[in-house]
């Protein structure tokens, strides 16, 4: 299986040092248990937020990534492009669950 950055996946495999144990249990403001299937999409607020401000908006060191375009117009592919970043929740979603990344296209518009 192909992560999604390695370096972004700690001893524990968890994405960016997302600590899973503080997204489990979650309440909502008047303290009743948020669904699973919900708390899943709040982890992933986190995922997607810092893959847009700490992955695709920073350098690369393995291949295309922002750094790469240099004009108006230019598109890329950038080197997450294809990889599988697990996606479980610690005890509240089962291990061995991944996203299949597609074709992650970085377009300089201006």
């Amino acid at each position: 299986m192909i992560y999604f950055y390695r370096e972004e996946i700690d001893e524990k495999k968890q994405i960016f040092g997302i600590n899973h144990s503080k997204l489990e249990n979650l309440k909502d403001i008047i303290g009743k248990p948020i669904a699973q299937d919900k708390s899943y999409h709040i982890y992933n607020t986190f995922i997607d937020f810092h893959s847009f401000c700490n992955v695709f908006a920073d350098r690369t060191t393995d291949g295309n990534g922002i750094q790469d375009l240099r004009k108006i117009g230019q598109k890329i592919i950038h080197s997450a492009a294809f990889s599988e970043p697990p996606t479980n929740l610690g005890k509240n979603f089962a291990e061995g669950l991944f996203l299949k990344m597609v074709k992650l296209l970085l377009n300089l518009r201006g």
